[in-house]
């Protein structure tokens, strides 16, 4: 019974850590990145000012008029989200996790983001609830 309380605990954490992520995505002057060039990269990049691109096998220089950087070029501070696919999410996370920049995965960002019918509302910081 104590395991399912700390289970509980756990998902909720994540969830909060996820949603703060989403929210300074969204709202912060921080540099943004969006790791991988796809259909997912071009939606993210649509909704959100992005100051651009990674990839690491690309020769393209721009996509959707951003620049695409390599992952040594991206900023500490900057925020990045992984929309890498074809079964490689995971090593690209193990990949991004090698660097001091906050990152998170298009699916737990979509999870929060897409949440409240893509109102662009986050968890309160108490985990009470939404909102924008």
């Amino acid at each position: 019974m104590g395991d399912c309380k700390c289970l509980e605990l756990t998902k909720f954490t994540r969830i909060k850590k996820q949603s703060r992520f989403v929210k300074e995505f969204l709202q912060s002057t921080k540099p943004k990145y969006i790791f991988g060039i796809n259909q997912i990269a071009k939606v993210i990049s649509e909704q959100v000012a992005i100051n651009g691109f990674i990839d690491e096998f690309t020769v393209q220089k721009n996509y959707l008029d951003k620049p695409i950087v390599s992952l040594e070029a991206v900023e500490d501070d900057a925020l990045v989200v992984i929309v890498v696919a074809l079964g490689k999410p995971l090593i690209a996370e193990k990949k991004v996790s090698q660097y001091q920049f906050d990152f998170l995965d298009c699916f737990s960002f979509f999870e929060i983001f897409g949440s409240r019918d893509s109102a662009y509302y986050v968890l309160n910081d108490d985990g009470r609830g939404y909102s924008k």
